[in-house]
């Protein structure tokens, strides 16, 4: 039975050689059927800034958006190169896209533990989707993500990264001298400069670091400061004191911002009595905790309250949301810079145990170690010439003391020299199983999920260095 309109099928083997009326019949169909490429090109005529604009201006949710504003790295070719309206759409390869979309996803990951918080809600929506219509921002999320891909010995990105850089820095004088400097100061114009910073923090440039973490201060203060910044950029002032406290801590300088302004109110309510933790422990602690600077004592308590808090919620499969993790941890590193002890002292060490502790957590990047050289020698200096009875502290805190060293990740030549304090302490307490240490650290401040691993390693080399005869 024929099916009008449809074509007949045309029987023919490798072995048969095809007749004239079959080869008119396969051109007839082709010219029924039409240029295949010509159909593809057809299929979507809206560029990828249209599809933005459309999205912002749409009742679309956030959610939606952010799927919209992807979709340009899954299509295809001449879409992606052929931008209406953008001078820079030749650079908008497929290629270039996909990376672009990777980095997004990598420097979300590595800022925030996976499974200790939640995923981004709607950050595409800005942070990519202002690719396709600033050239400028182009250029930052560019030098940023060529940075952070780089690798030692590879000069390819790197140049790449330094060419993008200067680029956007000359739009950036381009438009702060066109426009009014108080308009120059907009969302835009902040994330590019952060990005641009992020750049040098990954290639180790931190003068480039602290020149543009200083024109963000100037940016940010034109619009009232951080208290009366009002921006629907998300995370946006977190990634900034995040580079800025990074900065600080490498450096061993003051930070740029929060430097004379800091309350000491608790930040977090305080439960005095954890769980699994014997009298003695509790009063042990509590002992020596008040001889300390009550400061010092506030933000003790606020970090111990923290990682109790995301112990508690990684046992219960549940997850702390992106803004408190950053928040918590932005307020008891920006604290901690900002006091000061006489060398040697118990609240010295204690303050620099918790800066260094803090620091690994949260200024990392995990697949960039950044390296806190003069942290990790005030404290290991600090921790050589303590004697454990001025100190004064309880067994936990002396063991919490250099395992928050070890996560510094000192060379061999260095820890070395503290594994004999640390034999001393762990034969001195009995401790024969990494479970018993791992029970004593979680009394003072210890994730399992983000140091469980590394602080395992470092009691299997010392218990190994003990058993040898």
């Amino acid at each position: 039975m024929d099916i009008p309109g449809s074509f007949p099928f045309i029987v023919s083997t490798p072995a048969q050689r095809r007749t004239r009326a079959q080869n008119r019949q396969i051109k007839s169909h082709a010219a029924k059927a039409g240029n295949p490429c010509s159909r593809l090109r057809k299929s979507s005529t809206r560029s990828p800034s249209r599809r933005y604009h459309a999205m912002r201006s749409g009742d679309k949710t956030h959610e939606h958006a952010s799927q919209l504003v992807v979709v340009p790295t899954l299509g295809p070719g001449p879409e992606l190169t052929e931008v209406p309206g953008l001078a820079f759409s030749a650079a908008l390869t497929p290629l270039l896209l996909y990376n672009l979309g990777k980095f997004f996803s990598c420097l979300s990951i590595k800022m925030y533990p996976e499974r200790l918080c939640t995923e981004a809600d709607s950050e595409d929506v800005h942070w990519v989707g202002t690719m396709f219509h600033n050239q400028m921002y182009f250029h930052s999320v560019v030098s940023a993500s060529e940075a952070f891909f780089n690798t030692p010995g590879e000069g390819t990105r790197h140049l790449k990264s330094q060419h993008h850089s200067l680029m956007a820095l000359q739009l950036l004088q381009n438009k702060v001298s066109k426009e009014d400097i108080t308009d120059s100061a907009s969302d835009t114009t902040i994330m590019s400069v952060l990005l641009l910073a992020v750049a040098a923090d990954m290639a180790d440039d931190l003068p480039t670091v602290d020149r543009h973490l200083r024109g963000l201060k100037r940016m940010i203060d034109m619009r009232g400061g951080f208290q009366l910044l009002q921006t629907e950029v998300p995370d946006l002032l977190a990634k900034i004191c995040r580079i800025d406290l990074a900065l600080a801590v490498r450096t061993w300088r003051d930070p740029v911002f929060f430097h004379d302004s800091i309350s000491w109110t608790p930040y977090l309510l305080s439960n005095c009595r954890r769980s699994g933790e014997s009298d003695a422990v509790q009063t042990g602690l509590a002992l020596w905790i008040g001889t300390l600077d009550y400061r010092l004592r506030i933000v003790r308590e606020d970090l111990v309250e923290f990682c109790s808090m995301s112990n508690s919620a990684s046992q219960r499969n549940q997850k702390l949301p992106r803004s408190t993790f950053s928040e918590i941890l932005l307020s008891l590193i920006y604290r901690l810079l900002n006091l000061s002890f006489e060398l040697d002292s118990a609240e010295e060490t204690i303050r620099l145990g918790m800066l260094a502790y803090t620091s690994t957590m949260f200024l990392q990047w995990h697949n960039h170690m950044v390296e806190f050289y003069h942290l990790r020698c005030m404290l290991g200096a600090t921790l050589r010439n303590l004697d454990n009875e001025n100190l004064g502290a309880s067994l936990p805190v002396q063991l919490w003391l250099f395992f928050a060293w070890h996560m510094l990740q000192p060379p061999e030549c260095e820890y070395r020299q503290l594994d004999i304090w640390l034999e001393r302490l762990l034969c001195a307490g009995g401790l024969s199983a990494w479970s018993e240490v791992r029970q004593l650290l979680r009394s003072t401040a210890w994730i399992d999920y983000i140091n469980g691993v590394d602080g395992e390693k470092v009691y299997n080399r010392t218990m190994m260095k003990v058993s040898q005869p």
